[in-house]
């Protein structure tokens, strides 16, 4: 075997604090499949974009989940990485198979819709926009099976990541009849990652 001489060495080990590499994923898309979003009940205020104020005027529901980036990209969750994560569209798209009883014929009762991140469970309307969605009007003749929402692409996401899942809340504004539906909510992302390799050796 070849041994590496100590002039050498120093200057392999110099060269690599230095040595970094970026990898840039142009789109990522999860799904969060069968999200429940509820009906609107005026007797349970869990199911309320604010659990602990009064019924707002208008139906508005509230639910949390999380996209779990890390299986789709594993370096998220490594050390000594940096990144860059930002959302560039949702998709609410009906499930295939709706509760029994409960199956909505569209989405045309959603009048709105917005994703935050960062969100203080004790600050009601807290955390950061990152995607919304605003019914076109007039209201489309057609049924509605696919609500699509403008993502925010200036906001990084990367503060907000923990241990490669994103933390989101989803609040829905109901303006007509709409009973509990079930829900895939698709998001794409951009992601630039950079690993410094001298904190390996």
């Amino acid at each position: 075997m070849r041994r590496i001489g100590p002039a050498a060495l120093a200057l392999v080990l110099l060269s690599s604090c230095s040595l970094t590499a970026e990898l840039e994923i142009s789109e990522v898309g999860v799904t969060l499949p069968r999200q429940s979003v509820p009906a609107f009940d005026v007797g349970n205020p869990a199911v309320w974009c604010n659990p602990s104020g009064p019924p707002p005027p208008v139906p508005c529901v509230g639910l949390s989940t999380a996209y779990d980036l890390g299986a789709q990209v594993p370096a998220l969750t490594q050390k000594n990485v940096t990144y860059e994560l930002r959302l560039t569209d949702v998709a609410f798209t009906l499930s295939a198979t709706q509760p029994s009883g409960t199956a909505p014929t569209d989405l045309s009762g959603v009048k709105s819709a917005l994703i935050r991140v960062g969100v203080d469970p004790l600050t009601p309307g807290s955390g950061v926009v990152i995607a919304s969605y605003a019914r076109p009007s007039p209201t489309p003749a057609a049924p509605i099976a696919t609500l699509v929402v403008s993502g925010n692409a200036n906001v990084d996401l990367a503060p907000y990541i923990r241990s490669g899942t994103l933390p989101i809340r989803v609040e829905v504004v109901i303006d007509q009849g709409t009973s509990a539906f079930d829900a895939d909510i698709h998001a794409t992302f951009y992601v630039n990652v950079t690993l410094d390799w001298g904190k390996y050796l």
